[in-house]
């Protein structure tokens, strides 16, 4: 079997048939070269709850955008669709922590987020702050 990640999901090949899952989501194809799987609307998991979450992001990818969240937020809720939309078109690795969810308030606190929503660009060397506009755009 010959097994392959990439932004699509991962892809298991043995023969002539594939598969490939991304989250929930998977679907089986005749052939390697033919493999389409149809997007469905939900939205791929890409909440980080722990540092070794993070940490596993950062290395295994050249860079990410991290947005920390309140679910309570008005800015956060109405930047949502927009964070969908990225997320669903895959060319954008966009990963979110809930500032409000015990189990990821640490790294909220270890990033100094002090407002919501806040995005940051990281690199396993670098981060820069986001301010500009709000959009997929």
């Amino acid at each position: 079997a010959v097994v392959s990640t990439q932004s699509t999901g991962t892809e298991v090949c043995e023969g002539d048939s594939c598969k490939v899952e991304k989250g929930e989501e998977s679907c089986e194809c005749a052939g390697k070269d033919d493999c389409q799987c149809d997007k469905k609307e939900a939205v791929p998991e890409s909440k980080i709850k722990t540092q070794e979450e993070l940490d596993e992001v950062l290395t295994n990818s050249d860079w990410a955008i991290i947005e920390y969240y309140s679910p309570q937020c008005p800015h956060c809720q109405s930047l949502q669709p927009e964070i969908d939309k990225l997320v669903k078109e895959g060319e954008v690795p966009i990963y979110q922590v809930d500032c409000h969810n015990p189990e990821s308030a640490e790294l909220c606190q270890k990033a100094g987020i002090e407002g919501f929503p806040t995005i940051h660009f990281k690199s396993r060397a670098t981060k820069c702050d986001y301010s500009g506009v709000r959009d997929s755009n």
